[in-house]
């Protein structure tokens, strides 16, 4: 997960040092925000992606013709008038999907290594 949230970048490291401070991925996926900026590279990869996101939602919003909308320029207009709870339910279905798609890649990513390694 770490790899796909901290492109170009080895994370190896940091996954270990997770690991290791927090002891197993329950413990780790149940820490609070506290616990976790101790850890030395996660508040850079936070910052990291947050800055990525805005990047393309201002790229998004200064370049997007007229009626035409993206899912954040959609929310980012809704904001003043309040959310729409449609917008609530489409963004959890889109998470949801990109989270069991992210599980089932990396799955398979696992199965070829193992794959791999037993042939060598």
């Amino acid at each position: 997960l770490l790899f796909y949230a901290i492109p170009k970048r080895d994370v190896n490291a940091l996954a270990h040092a997770l690991l290791n401070e927090f002891g197993s991925l329950e413990r780790l996926f149940t820490a609070d925000e506290s616990e976790l900026r101790r850890v030395p590279g996660i508040g850079s990869g936070a910052l990291m992606a947050f800055t990525m996101s805005l990047d393309d939602f201002i790229i998004t919003h200064f370049t997007t013709g007229a009626g035409v909308h993206t899912l954040s320029t959609k929310i980012y207009a809704e904001v003043k008038q309040g959310i729409k709870p449609e917008m609530y339910a489409l963004s959890a279905l889109i998470f949801t999907t990109v989270l069991i798609l992210l599980c089932l890649v990396t799955r398979a990513q696992n199965s070829a290594e193992k794959a791999r390694g037993i042939e060598e």
